[in-house]
């Protein structure tokens, strides 16, 4: 299926989705200006592209110089996020029952998590204790750099939620604290756990849990029925990106991503911080029109 606009010839085909930290994003999770410039004018020509990130919808002023307008898949693939109308297209709820379960562990185990809960087309985030040096400086990075909003609700179990859909949950720790975590809550019915390492700290984990029907995959399969994509190119560096992949014609791996990420890859490609996805893309799109 092929439109034309203003004479450009679009092609609505192919939609190619990038990973945002450690993939597309380079040092100190920025966008360089070769890297804007390339996918921009990409865009303008007719590419169909988007993001698939575990950031959530108030990180999108990193990457606001960019043209896109397809849909972004947000944390993890719990919501579909239209950048351009500023609105949820999809949530996929962490179900009541899950969310019963679940808070009182976190809750007994202190942990310095977030909540992450949507009402009326607004993200709100919750959290119970913050104590963890890295975890302080998360939240006053996200308060300056991005205007977030992070409320108190302790205990989580006490706080009143009412009207809001329950979406998220996610804790960065060092692995030994992570680890017996998420052995309490892995078998617990409906849930789904990404488990991956920090790219910013090798000394720290993320665990983050939402419902079984909230991926990547099913995100970016959501967007390809949508708009009927015939073909999905990816581009990746952690292990949560391998539902990305597994939802993809054609898998591109950054040179320092994860071993298990490049076996899934059909290609490797320069790093994040040699603008690889950008480069690739410049010498490459052509090929799938």
């Amino acid at each position: 299926m092929y439109l034309t606009l203003k004479g450009i010839h679009i092609d609505l085909k192919t939609l190619f989705v990038s990973d945002l930290d450690g993939t597309l994003l380079g040092k100190n999770a920025t966008l360089s200006e070769y890297s804007i410039k390339i996918i921009n004018l990409l865009i303008d020509s007719g590419m169909n592209f988007t993001i698939a990130t575990a950031r959530s919808p108030w990180s999108l002023q990193i990457i606001e110089n960019l043209n896109i307008t397809i849909p972004a898949v947000m944390l993890n693939g719990v919501c579909v996020y239209d950048i351009r109308a500023t609105v949820f297209d999809k949530t996929e709820e962490l179900g009541k029952d899950i969310i019963t379960e679940l808070l009182p562990i976190i809750h007994q185990l202190d942990l310095s998590g977030f909540l992450y809960m949507v009402k009326d087309n607004h993200l709100n985030v919750y959290y119970e204790n913050v104590t963890a040096p890295h975890v302080i400086a998360f939240m006053k990075e996200r308060i300056e750099k991005f205007g977030k909003t992070f409320t108190r609700a302790y205990p989580f179990t006490d706080y009143n939620f009412t009207g809001m859909i329950p979406a998220y949950y996610t804790v960065c720790e060092r692995l030994e604290i992570l680890s017996p975590f998420y052995e309490r809550i892995k078998h617990i019915k409906g849930l789904r756990a990404e488990f991956y390492r920090d790219v910013y700290n090798k000394d720290l984990w993320f665990l983050e849990l939402l419902s079984e029907r909230a991926s990547k995959y099913n995100a970016v399969n959501y967007l390809k029925e949508k708009y009927a994509f015939e073909r999905v190119v990816a581009f990746g560096d952690n292990l949560n990106d391998l539902p990305l992949f597994a939802a993809s014609d054609y898998c591109l791996a950054v040179e320092n991503a994860h071993d298990e990420v490049k076996s899934k890859a059909n290609e490797i490609i320069k790093s994040n911080t040699e603008d690889g996805v950008a480069e690739w893309l410049s010498e490459n799109y052509k090929r799938f029109l």
